[in-house]
């Protein structure tokens, strides 16, 4: 009689799911995401890249921007929808020196009617920026070195 009562309560829990301090906890490998989100920075511009979505299959990407380093991806701060077959965006709606934070969440495909949201990407931060105003100056002037032995 014990072991079914153990059963029981283990059965209970399990369907539950597991839960610390009240939050779930997710299995980040398991549940359909994307691995790696990144920026680069460009005059009056950013393009973001990203990998594939793993765990699923991919309906549509929807890309969230916020000038807030915490935010959460909501309807309103939803950028832009992309297909399932895009691998970049860029956005040139920025100006240089301007921040912009960025999260993707992967659209799941889950039947013909049914799409489900899937675990949204790391804030990934974009500062669009003029690169043409560096100048390069060249300390090493290799000019003033005679041998290799020169070289300490």
């Amino acid at each position: 009689m014990k072991s079914r009562k153990f059963l029981f309560i283990l059965l209970v829990f399990l369907a539950q799911g597991c839960k610390d301090s009240g939050t779930d906890v997710h299995d980040d490998d398991h549940e359909f995401h994307i691995a790696s989100l990144f920026a680069i920075n460009g005059n009056n511009s950013v393009t973001l890249g990203w990998t594939e979505p793993e765990n699923g299959i991919l309906a549509e990407i929807e890309i969230h921007r916020s000038d807030d380093r915490d935010f959460t991806p909501s309807p309103s701060l939803l950028y832009a929808t992309l297909s399932a077959t895009a691998t970049e965006f860029v956005d040139t709606a920025v100006t240089n020196g301007t921040l912009h934070y960025y999260r993707l969440i992967p659209i799941e495909q889950v039947s013909i009617n049914l799409r489900s949201p899937g675990l949204p990407t790391n804030v990934v931060l974009g500062r669009p920026f003029d690169y043409s105003t560096i100048s390069v100056i060249n300390y090493w002037d290799i000019s003033r070195v005679s041998s290799t032995a020169d070289v300490q």
